[in-house]
């Protein structure tokens, strides 16, 4: 795959203005060969760095990112033998940005690990309630890069963030635009974590609050005895505070979102 090289490595390279334009070379089946066998590899031993894809030029990754980013995705999702804390910038179903372990990969897309995918990473760490610190290791991790000491200033100056779709709830106790914008973030959030793991139904919505009914899905390991879409429970997540007023060191200590579940039931 993509590595570096020194001046002398780029001696036997035949570099033209032709290089610099136009598509990728079409060498589908070797570069996908190739990119099979590292994949493989990845997941059975290697790591995210060995691919080498954040030095990878946009013009390759518009053509073979598309193809290959769910198998990127799930070949991560296969390291669960790693016993590394490492979190993948990703984006969940309704686009925010969540930084994701190789348990809680399933369903998330990740980003282009080119320029492109590191201005989009800016643009929705920005508003995101992911510490400083957090966002630098993710940063690192999937481009090597470092993020600027005010990216949070500069980048909503020039790029204001898209606000996240919300999901609608039967019930609204206080409307979405009266609500704490930063518990709004967490608590969807929260919500797209659940939806990994079950059928999340949307019940009552309120101002530091919300109230889901959790239902079976086909792709359950736990509840299998039971039919799919059976409620399984009723969960009240709750948040309240700012999570701009939490320090990174402050981060590590408190969690500022909870879920009490009701008894389980199934019939």
């Amino acid at each position: 795959m993509w590595t570096t090289v020194g001046l002398d490595g780029l001696e036997p390279i035949a570099l033209t203005p032709a290089s610099f334009t136009g598509g990728w070379p079409d060498d589908a089946a070797t570069t996908q060969a190739a990119i099979a066998q590292a994949l493989e590899t990845m997941g059975r031993q290697g790591a995210w760095e060995d691919l080498g894809l954040m030095w990878a030029s946009e013009r390759f990754l518009g053509v073979y990112w598309p193809r290959i980013a769910d198998a990127v995705r799930d070949r991560l999702a296969q390291r669960t033998w790693s016993n590394s804390d490492e979190l993948y910038p990703a984006q969940d179903n309704t686009g925010a940005l969540f930084l994701a372990n190789t348990r809680s990969l399933a369903g998330m897309r990740l980003f282009s690990p080119g320029v492109a995918g590191f201005a989009e990473f800016m643009r929705l760490a920005t508003a995101s309630a992911y510490t400083v610190s957090e966002l630098r290791a993710a940063a690192r991790l999937w481009w090597e890069r470092p993020l600027p000491a005010d990216f949070r200033t500069a980048t909503a100056n020039t790029s204001p963030a898209t606000p996240t779709p919300a999901r609608d709830f039967p019930e609204v106790a206080v409307p979405l635009v009266h609500q704490d914008p930063s518990s709004v973030q967490i608590l969807d959030r929260i919500v797209a974590r659940l939806g990994e793991r079950f059928t999340v139904d949307p019940v009552r919505s309120g101002h530091g609050y919300r109230v889901l009914d959790l239902r079976s899905r086909d792709t359950d390991r736990v509840f299998t005895e039971i039919p799919v879409g059976t409620l399984l429970t009723t969960v009240s997540v709750r948040h309240s505070g700012s999570p701009g007023r939490i320090t990174d060191d402050e981060a590590s200590r408190r969690r500022p979102a909870t879920a009490n579940p009701a008894p389980l039931s199934a019939t």
